[in-house]
Formats: C-alpha cells, sequence, structure tokens
C-alpha cells in the first residue's frame, strides 16, 4: 500500500476538507500580483550561508510581512503541486507523487483539475476579479493549462502565447522565456489591466533559478555571485535582482498604492548546483507580501506547513 492510501485511510478527506469562503472586512479591493518564484526557498536568504546574495528582496521583505517557518507539505514539493496547494490550500496527490515521476506530471491528461476544490481565484472571480497567468514555460506541461481553467482564470499565456513578442526569438533557454522577457511582457500587461479598472488577480511562473544549473537573463547587473562558479547562485542573485525590479516598477507605477504584491516559492530548490550548500539551512519555503497599506514590517515565525495554509492569506491580503 502506498503512502498515500494509508494517509487517505487515516484522515479521510472530507472530514478534514473546509470549504473556504470570503468574509469582507473592508470597503477596498486592491489588485493581486502574486510571483510563483520557482525554487527560491528561504534558505537562499541566509546570509551566514549565502552572504550577501538576496539583497534587493530582503531589504523589500523586512519592509514588509514575511514568514520564516513554512514548512514544505507532502504533495507540495514540485511545481504544479505547489501551484495547487497556493491556489486550492491541499496537496497534489496522485498515485506516485513527485515531479520526476510519471504521475506527478500527468495532470496534462485530465480534462479538468480538481474540479471539487474551492480554490482562492474560484473566490475571487465570484468576487468580480479577473484571473490573470503568465509563464515562461509551455502552458501544457503537468497540466498547468488545466488547473487554471478548471478555477476562472480567463487570459493564460505560456511560452507559446507570448513568444511573438520577442525581439529575438532565440533568446530563449530550454524550459522557455527567460525571466526578464516574462517580467516585461507581465509589465505591460499589468498596465493595460489597471487602466482598465477592472478588478484583476494576475500570477506569474519564474523558471530561471529551475534545477539543475539555473539560467542568467542577460540583463541582470548582477551577473556572477562571488566567483561566479555556481551557476545555480548566479542565477538566484539575478532573480534578486529581476523580481525587486518588478516589484518597484508596480510600486512606482500609477497604480502601486492599489496593488498587493505576493512572493512565494512554488516549492523547496532540488537538486542543484548550490544543494550542498541549501542542505545547511533549516529548508523553508519563502513568503513575502508587500501590501502598500503596511506601515511597517512584521516577521511572522508561527510555523505552518503551505499546503491547506494558504487561504488563510485572504486575511492578510484584506482582498
Amino acid at each position: 500500500m502506498g503512502i498515500e492510501n494509508a494517509l487517505s485511510l487515516e484522515y479521510p478527506f472530507l472530514e478534514y476538507y473546509q470549504e473556504p469562503s470570503l468574509k469582507s472586512i473592508s470597503e477596498e479591493h486592491p489588485n493581486l500580483v502574486y510571483i510563483f518564484a520557482e525554487s527560491l526557498e528561504d534558505t537562499y536568504f541566509d546570509e551566514s550561508i549565502f552572504p550577501s546574495l538576496m539583497t534587493r528582496l530582503k531589504s523589500i521583505r523586512e519592509a514588509n510581512i514575511y514568514f520564516t517557518e513554512i514548512e514544505q507539505a507532502q504533495g507540495t514539493s514540485w511545481t504544479i503541486a505547489g501551484m495547487t496547494s497556493v491556489l486550492c490550500g491541499i496537496p497534489l496527490v496522485t498515485p506516485s507523487t513527485g515531479e520526476h515521476s510519471p504521475q506527478g506530471n500527468s495532470m496534462s491528461k485530465m480534462s479538468t483539475f480538481y474540479s471539487g476544490a474551492v480554490c482562492m481565484s474560484d473566490m475571487l472571480h465570484k468576487e468580480g476579479y479577473k484571473l490573470i497567468y503568465r509563464s515562461g514555460s509551455s502552458l501544457e506541461f503537468a497540466g498547468v493549462d488545466k488547473l487554471y481553467k478548471t478555477h476562472k482564470f480567463s487570459d493564460i499565456k505560456g511560452i507559446n502565447e507570448l513568444k511573438s513578442r520577442l525581439k529575438d526569438k532565440r533568446y530563449q533557454t530550454p524550459w522557455g522565456l527567460y525571466d526578464d522577457s516574462l517580467f516585461e511582457f507581465s509589465m505591460n500587461d499589468f498596465k493595460k489591466l489597471s487602466k482598465s479598472k477592472q478588478k484583476f488577480a494576475m500570477f506569474i511562473s519564474t523558471m530561471d533559478t529551475h534545477h539543475p544549473y539555473g539560467h542568467v537573463s542577460k540583463s541582470c547587473k548582477a551577473q556572477r555571485y562571488q566567483k561566479g562558479d555556481n551557476s545555480m547562485l548566479n542565477a538566484a542573485m539575478c532573480s534578486d535582482e529581476l523580481i525587486a525590479r518588478f516589484i518597484e516598477q508596480i510600486q512606482k507605477s500609477p497604480y502601486g498604492k492599489n496593488t498587493i504584491i505576493v512572493v512565494g516559492s512554488d516549492h523547496l530548490a532540488m537538486h542543484n548546483m548550490a544543494i550542498d550548500d541549501l542542505m545547511k539551512g533549516k529548508r523553508r519555503n519563502q513568503f513575502m507580501i508587500i501590501d502598500p497599506r503596511q506601515k511597517e514590517g512584521k516577521k511572522v515565525e508561527k510555523g505552518r506547513y503551505d499546503a491547506g495554509y494558504w487561504c488563510d492569506t485572504f486575511t492578510v491580503f484584506r482582498l
């Protein structure tokens, strides 16, 4: 008997699943930009292990709300599973879970994706929000398109839908778009959406810090971390710059005061060029909330698992 079956017998799902709902606590309804930072876990922020690696994002998060004790639950340790736990508050359980198992990324074969679950996007849609998803990789991989279409996203674009915007069609990684291209396109879309005055939530998936080696976007000023001999740390340092730049562009725009930005790792880093150093840390998922109404920084150290936690964040988002 597999561990998933054993767990399902010990913990009957329907006895523990509580359908989420929204409760208005404010007259304000800001827009939301959620960045799934590929494998960019909290350990990268540990100065004792990676000094001066995440300088720009570290400064941003300390001025806002950030969590340091989000453990990785079973069924959330690869991208499609991490996104499912964020959106729906439940893990992705298949006969054999994991990014490299035959079933772990097999949701593309399904016609719908957890259609019985009430997810964050379902609730936002009900409240009149337009749902948008942007990714540098293929939407068909692992059933990403099925997840977002099932749960009320009306504007979904990946590499195949976005590559026509590239000035140089050769500027791609094996996974798809570099993150500087993705953020450039996303910023243009953010401005158009904001001008429309339609409430919206935009979710963005980065790719440059994908294992095992990472990919460094050309527009990064910080091309090398320390000696530059670790390609993954070079990519992480570049991501620090690109994500921080994107956040600052939103904040400085005419729409910054009406936009909440969230940056969270989709899962812990897998085996990559920096794994030996990562294993020296406590290994937690990274999660920060940049709310223009938040007047001072707040560090949250209460331990929580990622799956089953995220729907509680509406209280923090105050959407």
